[in-house]
């Protein structure tokens, strides 16, 4: 316990505001900070009074903008701006958040993460980066709120508004963030008192004074740099002279050099600033330093050396530095900075202690005999009013004088927690003393207090490394207790003991009171569910009596005194079960088949038991007689990896197979005997066996796996998809020359090491090149700070991983040294994948320890030379393929992926490139222990793997993310399944293509036994390689996509090895090289904190939040499993409640007001009594006022309530377009009924349905119509001759019963089966409908519109009523103006139109009419996909565009979108957000919520739904279901496919019917629409999927050309090409002069004419087909593109090829030819021509290989020069 007195300055301050102003006002002219800019030149200077001035600007423009206790980000570059900034918050009372602006977008992300975590609300910069720093922290984030404020160009005088803020010592003053365990930055609040407090303190130590000088170059943004560098000296009021980090790591020298002119004083950094000066500093520089003035020294902020100091005091001795002014010390952002320091002018105390004691936490101080030893530097004693405890981290008690222990910290200077971080800051912050003293802080380090002095020791960490794996006590301990129910929970503690120089697992756990089990059962139970959960043997299961477990008086299990019990025997046992572990050299004990062969079966049943007895020991490293021949292997610790190791040894003595699935189904040692004497009783298969080859040749065949990878590589020569790199780390003095020496001879002993690829008679083949010993590079980083080198090494690291392998190189392993500091390096080493595996790193590894640890001491290699090489794999491979073994697994896998094999469709951010791209980035989810737990309890009860059971719900999550049931998905398996290539280096991995029915919505039980089925089989068949199994079943290749599968999932579980040397700590990881190998690959992997999801996924299809959501959807997805695993799959929750929560609630919160109680007509009337004699309707030459229109509708309604019409009889109405329509509506609405339109431009057919359907009372029609109309029985009324009829009739307002319920109109509508039905629409729907779109888009009295849609499309209702409801002007124009874009577009010019609705075709024909509005009209369009193309042309003429969607069931339109420019540039489509009173749902087939950014039909609710179907109740019951979300309420299925966007708008994807399917693609057909109307002399297109030729379904596109110009069919399939991937190019382009139109002016589909069998128009001349291979080739292509001609330059692909048809042409001409020709040869010679002249091996065009073939020849030539040279070299060593 250490504490310090404190004499407090003269000045005493509570706030740094207090600090400045007393500065200002009694030193106003005083120089207080320079700034030089290159670290020489004086750039800037600020006196107190100016940065009083500056802050107050500042500070008045935070306060105007309202954000007194909001948080700033402070992003300056290194100068005084800064400073400016930093206290122009603290003036306003802002809380500053200090961070280095981003200057790429590599160090941006933990910006943009401090950013987000602070809810900043503003950035604070320079003019001069605003720009740049703003694009980088919004680009691509949800940032974009953030507020910028550029504080250097602020108006002179706007600081004599500054108001002085109400603050104290317990202001927040800044957040001073700091790397988080988990990565993610956390910010330490810290007061104005603690930085007042620090600051005194550390003024009193130093000894600072007013002639006290200060030289910094250490980053402002940084504790270190702002709180020493910029606070200390305003603080004491003495000068401070600051430089860029970059200008002092550029050049040491200007860091002394500023000392030596300034005459400073205090100045320092890190360790690393020594050494740099030490390396760089030039004897010539030296000679001009004059250090004399510099009395503190500081080092700080990492470990402190003894020989840094030593050689910096020696070095710059003559210079006039002093030993003595070495200043070390100790501090951290939770404690503000400083914690400790020394007595200044005094030399840096070092103490020396036995390496030994402090493996035990002990502090021996060594002798002169001591070798082995360790120095520590003194970090001086503690400041002031604080206080530093050093504790036993579990008991949480005060360590002993001489024992190590983790460090507490308390008093004024301790920050006040983190900011937003509840929970971190009770566990770090509020930690008490078993004494109950407190609270301290915990800082993580270890240390120890001699004589007041505190050493610094290292960090805690609490774990169990077990071959190679963390496993945490914790979890372990929880399995235990809750194993048998006789145990006492939280009663347990797990540990390690060293047995026979392994580590071993020990379980000491107490029983419960008065409790008496078997305690046989009791621990055979621990044991059992520690190995099943776990995957580990536990060594020793140790019961003892209750209450006896060694805890702290808080109550927590104290492991390591539980440990020394165990050790020295004092445990109170109640009973154990220690494995004995034998020294039995088992490897020599062996059985051949032979021998047992040679036996009657009586003799062979107990030598085979007791052999398979002695090979499980072997494996488990136990006793024999440990072993119970009649229970499951499992109990014993058989994991994944041990089964295969056992299965293996008896597969090589016994040449039988052993299936693994006997091991997981719990197969006990006496029935595995049984099931082998089976086997060996039967005609076995001679098995093939693994023997050395003799090596006459260095070039060898590729194996299967090499040959995809390599295929890959001439696909994408340059990209490092498949690089494997890894990160090993070494801390200690490292012998730099033994680790190369190591490295070579792990290449040398493996030849697939020195292995290349090159091509040889058209083939690939490899060649193992002769050994050459590799050179080790170092990169030294010594001369850059502790995080500048570890940032700088992970750039390194990344870069090395990322650059791409040539194959044809002699070496496909890359390695460099990375010297962070003086004993702390990297090793980083790349291999291509086409020579090593996940495994392989493992073995690489362990051997290079092997070999380092005996090279380093001089000793030879330890490791026996391998007995086979790859080459003999590849061998063995070769022999065993052509063997019948190979028949029964090809017919699996044939039989398991037979019939068209889907594509997954996730929804993806963006479309599919055209060839697959690799871009890729990763996202992370740590799933909860309490999940893992319950996960492998449930895997546990239903006797699978965990593997199986996360898959199974991996592939839930992908069935509901794409509506798929057949799902395939990839999985390595490591395939190391014979026991002779168990050491070896190697590609042997292998993919299982797993494949999954969810169909027939079973539930999760069901579900998972099929895959565990599925995986089980899998494994038994797992020897076919996945190349021979693509090669074999031929799947239609595609270069945008994986064949087979296109998502893989990973259980990473490869063994790691127990790493240990002597001197030297090593540690390492595999390295991420920025790719994706397929478009998402989910990673499952074991961790302290639970179990972490890493999603690696393709950067070009999916946005990181779409991952994250994903991940989240997963997890969620997990716990329903848990909570109830026996639900349908499709009742499984996937979506967390604050997401049902938006998509139910918050995103359909549109209940609004409106005239619940009114009619449409009643809306009219009321306007009426408002503007009688306003013009309500103009028609060519006539018009009406409100009043006149009012009054010839009323009479007319009373003539045809004489007629019957009463609410909800139906009246016809076929008019022309006119005035008298608009009377006959008013009028049907008036008498109380609906009315029904027929169009007369419809077929007669149609009509007779209609009217037949319908069966209407009254049928109003225009004269000249009536005979054109079909047989009818309804009551004809002719308006315009019947006239007089009801000419006599009041103009009153008609009364008639007649509610809002009541139909205001019927409308038929098109159907799925060519009969149209009745849609019956109230006058309720129709009320809130006109209610919300006078609102919005809006339409006001002033307004003039103009009506162009035919009555019987539901639209022409907004047209027709909304204008006279709000007093508005309607215009009516007939049809042959409605058609023709010229005359309409005269009547839009004429009639001042301001508001106009239509469909897009109706648009485009005004646009081809030459239509240039000046930005006066509102355009409102509908009734189709409003397309990007014509969105962008509406933009520019109108001054509104909205979007507008809804189907005629839920009244005219139910979703209204404003069109924004910015979005229609980045080609976003949304159709809004649900009107007033109308909710939206998007919901899988099984009626469940889908998330934001899947696709699902959309589902509509509210006041716009319609009756029903007119007469079609089973029709009305199929559309109009009950809400699963609210009782007693409908939902409309729309029959749309749409998805919700991330801010609640929807995008519209089209028809669930238009999607299509090819050759097994899912394909919207919009979405090739749209892109080719991109194309400049595009002006529409329509894309239909066709079958014209029986079983060819081929996509067509039909094009509308702009004027005079028709691009040829080659210019269109470039211009997709580049944009979409092989299978969504149309096969046939068909160029017509307009699309046909459905009188509602949508595209007719139907009436597309099919393409005939002509070539297309291509860019290429026709060119007839001259020789016999060119004849023979155009005759195949005409044949499967069913065309009358093909030229020999017709690209194959141009004329409507794909893929699969060229899979054809291939198959065809290889049985023709009598040749094999591969499919990449067809694909790049995709012409007659091209493809000809290779075939007759035309010379210079044989081999696409040539270049490569002559870069392998010279880097042969290079090598054998290099060997000359070595040869030389070694001579000459010889002779000297």
């Amino acid at each position: 316990m250490s504490k310090t007195s404190f004499i407090r300055p003269n000045f005493d301050f509570k706030t740094f505001v207090e600090v400045l102003r007393f500065r200002s006002a009694t030193q106003p002219n005083q120089v207080a900070f320079t700034f030089l800019a290159d670290g020489e030149t004086e750039q800037a200077t600020l006196t107190y009074q100016e940065l009083d001035q500056l802050a107050r600007r500042v500070a008045t423009r935070l306060q105007e903008l309202d954000l007194v206790g909001k948080t700033a980000l402070l992003l300056y570059p290194p100068g005084l701006d800064f400073i400016v900034g930093f206290f122009g918050c603290l003036y306003a009372e802002v809380i500053a958040v200090t961070a280095y602006p981003p200057r790429n977008e590599r160090n941006t992300p933990r910006i943009k993460a401090i950013s987000k975590d602070s809810q900043a609300v503003i950035a604070l910069t320079t003019a001069q980066s605003l720009d740049t720093v703003q694009s980088l922290m919004t680009k691509g984030t949800d940032l974009e709120t953030l507020q910028w404020l550029a504080t250097d160009n602020l108006s002179v005088g706007l600081e004599d508004s500054w108001q002085e803020p109400f603050i104290d010592g317990n202001t927040i003053g800044f957040l001073q963030y700091t790397s988080g365990s988990t990565g993610t930055p956390k910010g330490v609040i810290i007061t104005h008192g603690n930085l007042i407090h620090n600051a005194a303190t550390t003024y009193q130590f130093m000894e600072h004074s007013s002639e006290s000088v200060f030289v910094t170059w250490l980053p402002i943004y940084h504790d270190m740099g702002l709180i020493g560098g910029m606070l200390q000296p305003l603080f004491g009021g003495f000068p401070c002279i600051m430089m860029p980090p970059t200008a002092f790591l550029q050049s040491p020298y200007r860091w002394l050099q500023a000392i030596s002119r300034y005459q400073g004083t205090t100045s320092g950094g890190p360790n690393f600033a020594y050494d740099l000066c030490v390396q760089r500093i030039t004897p010539e520089q030296k000679a001009t330093l004059d250090l004399s003035s510099w009395s503190v020294a500081f080092n700080g902020a990492e470990p402190i050396r003894r020989d840094t100091l030593e050689r910096f005091a020696s070095y710059f001795a003559e210079c006039g530095f002093r030993k003595e002014a070495f200043y070390p010390c100790y501090g951290m952002a939770e404690t503000t900075l400083m914690v400790s320091g020394v007595q200044k002018a005094t030399a840096p105390i070092i103490k020396t202690v036995q390496k030994s004691g402090l493996e035990s936490n002990r502090v021996v101080k060594s002798t002169a005999d001591d070798e082995d030893v360790y120095d520590f530097v003194g970090c001086g004693q503690v400041i002031p009013e604080q206080e530093v405890v050093i504790v036993n981290p579990e008991t949480l008690a005060c360590c002993k004088p001489d024992e190590i222990g983790e460090i507490w910290v308390s008093g004024p200077s301790v920050g006040k927690g983190y900011w937003r971080r509840q929970q971190e800051t009770e566990e770090t912050f509020c930690a008490y003393l078993d004494t109950g003293k407190g609270p301290f802080v915990r800082t993580g380090d270890l240390g120890f207090l001699d004589d007041e002095e505190l050493f610094i020791a290292g960090r805690l960490k609490d774990v169990i490394i077990i071959r190679g794996r963390n496993l945490y006590p914790q979890d372990i301990e929880l399995t235990a207790e809750h194993s048998h129910p006789a145990l006492r929970p939280t009663a347990s503690a797990a540990f390690t003991v060293n047995v026979k120089n392994s580590e071993r697992l020990v379980v000491v756990q107490e029983l419960e009171f008065r409790a008496k089990p078997n305690l046989e059962e009791v621990m055979n139970a621990i044991r059992q569910a520690v190995t099943e959960e776990h995957e580990v043997q536990v060594y020793a299961v140790v019961l003892i009596k209750p209450g006896s477990i060694p805890k702290t008086s808080s109550g927590k299990i104290q492991r390591r005194a539980t440990r020394a019990q165990f050790e020295s025997g004092t445990l109170n046992v109640v009973g154990s079960n220690v494995l004995k572990i034998s020294d039995i050299a088992y490897e020599g004990t062996r059985l051949q088949r032979s021998e047992l062969l040679a036996l009657t079966p009586l003799e062979c049943q107990p030598l085979l038991e007791a052999y398979l007895i002695e090979q499980v020991a072997r494996v488990l490293s136990i006793a024999s007689n440990d072993i119970n021949h009649q229970e499951p292997l499992s109990t014993l610790g058989l994991d994944s990896l041990k089964v295969f190791e056992l299965k293996n040894r008896v597969e090589v003595d016994l040449e039988v197979e052993v299936s693994v699935a006997d091991f997981f189904e719990g197969m006990s040692t006496c029935s595995l005997v049984t099931k082998i004497l089976a086997q060996m009783t039967t005609d076995a298969i001679p098995s093939i066996s693994f023997s050395q080859q003799e090596n006459n040749t260095s070039i060898y065949p590729l194996s299967f796996a090499q040959h995809g990878l390599w295929f890959i590589n001439q696909l994408t020569p340059d990209a490092p998809t498949y690089n494997i790199p890894i990160v090993i780390s070494f801390k200690g003095c490292l012998n730099l020359a033994a680790l190369q020496d190591s490295l070579n001879e792990i290449i040398r002993r493996h030849e697939v090491l020195r292995t290349s690829f090159t091509v040889v008679d058209g083939q690939p083949v490899q060649v193992i090149n002769t050994y050459v010993p590799l050179t080790l590079a170092v990169e030294d980083l010594r001369t850059l700070k502790t995080s500048d080198s570890t940032q700088v090494a992970q750039r390194l690291a990344t870069e090395f991983a990322q650059q791409p392998f040539d194959l044809s190189a002699q070496l496909l392993l890359r390695a460099k040294i990375l010297q962070l500091d003086n004993k702390s390096y990297q090793l980083i080493v790349t291999l291509h994948h086409i020579i090593a595996d996940g495994w392989s790193i493992g073995i690489f590894i362990k051997e290079l320890a092997a070999l380092y640890e005996a090279f380093s001491v001089g000793k030879p290699s330890p490791l026996s030379e391998l007995p086979i090489q790859y080459t003999d794999f590849l061998n063995w491979q070769q022999k065993w393929l052509n063997s019948e073994r190979i028949q029964p697994l090809l017919a699996y896998w044939k039989q398991k992926l037979h019939g068209e094999l889907p594509v997954l469709n996730l929804p993806t951010d963006r479309p599919r490139p055209p060839v697959q791209t690799f871009k890729g980035a990763q996202a992370k989810l740590v799933l909860p222990q309490t999940l893992k737990k319950e996960l492998k309890n449930l895997s546990r009860q239903q006797g699978v793997t965990l593997f199986m059971t996360l898959l199974t719900a991996f592939k839930i999550l992908l069935y509901r993310y794409t509506g798929q049931t057949d799902i395939l998905v990839g999985s390595p398996i490591a395939n190391r399944n014979r026991a002779e290539i168990e050491s070896l280096i190697g590609f042997f991995v292998n993919v299982l293509v797993l494949r999954t029915n969810l169909s027939g919505n079973q539930n999760f039980l069901d579900l998972l036994a099929c895959v565990k089925s599925t995986a089980l089989e899998a494994y038994v068949h797992q020897d076919l390689p996945f190349e021979k199994l693509v090669e074999e079943l031929q799947p239609s290749r595609d270069l945008s996509y994986n064949p087979l599968f296109q998502v893989m999932f990973v259980l990473q579980n490869v063994p790691k090895p127990n790493l240990s040397l002597p001197d030297v700590s090593i540690s390492y990881y595999e390295g991420y090289n920025g790719t994706s190998k397929f478009d998402l690959t989910l990673f499952m992997e074991d961790s302290e904190q639970g179990l972490v999801a890493t999603c690696e996924y393709n950067t070009d299809l999916f946005n990181t939040d779409t991952i994250t959501r994903m991940l989240g959807h997963f997890q969620t997805l997990l716990e329903s499993i848990v909570d109830d695993p026996e639900q349908c799959i499709s009742k499984l929750q996937f979506l967390a409640p604050s997401e049902i929560q938006q998509l139910l609630v918050e995103w359909n919160d549109t209940k609004t007001d409106y005239p619940q109680d009114k009619c449409i007509h009643q809306l009219f009337e009321a306007q009426v009594e408002k503007t009688p004699s306003d013009i309500a309707v103009i028609f060519e030459n006539q018009q009406l006022t409100y009043q006149e229109l009012n009054g010839r509708a009323n009479q007319l309604a009373r003539y045809l309530q004489q007629l019957g019409v009463k609410p909800d009889v139906m009246v016809g109405i076929c008019i022309e377009r006119s005035i008298e329509m608009l009377v006959g509506l008013l009028a049907i609405m008036k008498a109380g009924g609906a009315y029904m339109p027929l169009d007369p431009a419809y077929p007669k057919e149609r009509l007779a349905f209609t009217l037949a359907d319908s069966q209407v009372s009254v049928l109003l029609a225009h004269s000249h119509l009536v005979n054109d109309l079909p047989t009818h029985s309804a009551q004809l009324v002719s308006i315009d001759t019947d006239t007089t009829a009801f000419a006599d009739y009041s103009p009153d307002n008609v009364v008639s019963n007649a509610n809002p319920d009541n139909l205001a109109y019927v409308i038929y509508t098109s159907g799925s089966t060519g009969k149209p039905k009745g849609v019956q629409i109230p006058h309720s729907a129709v009320v809130n409908f006109l209610s919300t779109m006078r609102q919005v888009p809006g339409l006001t009295k002033e307004d003039v519109l103009l009506s162009v849609t035919t009555l019987s499309f539901d639209i022409a209702a907004l047209e027709l009523y909304l204008p006279l409801i709000v007093g508005a002007r309607l215009i009516l124009v007939n049809r042959e103006v409605v058609t023709d874009g010229a005359q309409l577009l005269k009547q839009l010019v004429s009639n001042n139109v301001t508001v106009m609705q239509a469909t897009p075709a109706t648009w485009r024909m005004l646009l081809a009419a030459g239509w240039q509005n000046e930005n006066s009209i509102k355009i409102l369009c509908g009734g189709e996909a409003l397309d990007n193309s014509l969105a962008c042309q509406l933009l520019e003429r109108g001054k509104e565009v909205w979007n507008l969607y809804g189907p005629t069931e839920t009244t005219i339109w139910s979703a209204v979108q404003k069109v924004n420019s910015q979005e229609q540039q980045h080609s976003v489509s949304s159709i809004g957000r649900p009107i007033a009173n109308t909710q939206f749902y998007i919901l899988d087939p099984h009626q469940k919520l889908v998330p934001v950014g899947v696709p699902g039909e959309l589902h509509i609710g509210g006041a716009g739904l319609a009756r029903g179907y007119w007469n079609r109740p089973e029709l009305t019951e199929e559309k109009f279901i009950p809400s699963p979300f609210e009782s007693g309420q409908r939902l409309y299925k729309t029959g749309d496919l749409a998805r919700y966007l991330t801010d609640g708008r929807i995008e519209f994807l089209g028809r669930i019917d238009h999607q299509v399917k090819i050759r097994g693609f899912r394909i919207e057909l919009g979405e090739i629409e749209a892109l080719l109307e991109q194309h400049p002399q595009v002006q529409e297109t329509v894309v239909l999927a066709r079958e014209d030729v029986p079983n060819d379904c081929r996509l067509v596109a039909y094009v509308v050309t702009n004027e005079n110009v028709t691009p040829s069919v080659s210019e269109l399939r470039v211009f997709l090409k580049e944009k979409l991937p092989e299978y969504m190019l149309p096969s046939t382009f068909v160029v017509l002069d307009a699309l046909p139109l459905t009188p509602n002016g949508k595209v007719d589909r139907r009436a597309l004419p099919a393409p005939d069998s002509l070539r297309p128009t291509l860019t290429t001349t026709y060119q007839v087909p001259q020789s016999e291979m060119e004849q023979q080739i155009a005759k195949l292509w005409q044949e499967v593109l069913h065309l009358d001609k093909v030229g020999i330059h017709d690209n194959f692909f141009d004329l409507g090829g794909h893929s699969l048809l060229m899979l054809k042409v291939n198959n065809k001409l290889r049985a023709i030819l009598q040749q094999d020709i591969q499919i990449v040869t067809m694909f790049q010679n995709p012409t007659i021509y091209s493809l000809s002249e290779y075939l007759i091996q035309k010379p210079e065009e044989k081999s696409i290989f040539e270049q490569i073939d002559k870069r392998v020849e010279k880097q042969r030539q290079s090598l054998n020069n290099q060997k000359q040279i070595l040869s030389k070299q070694r001579h000459k060593s010889r002779d000297t």
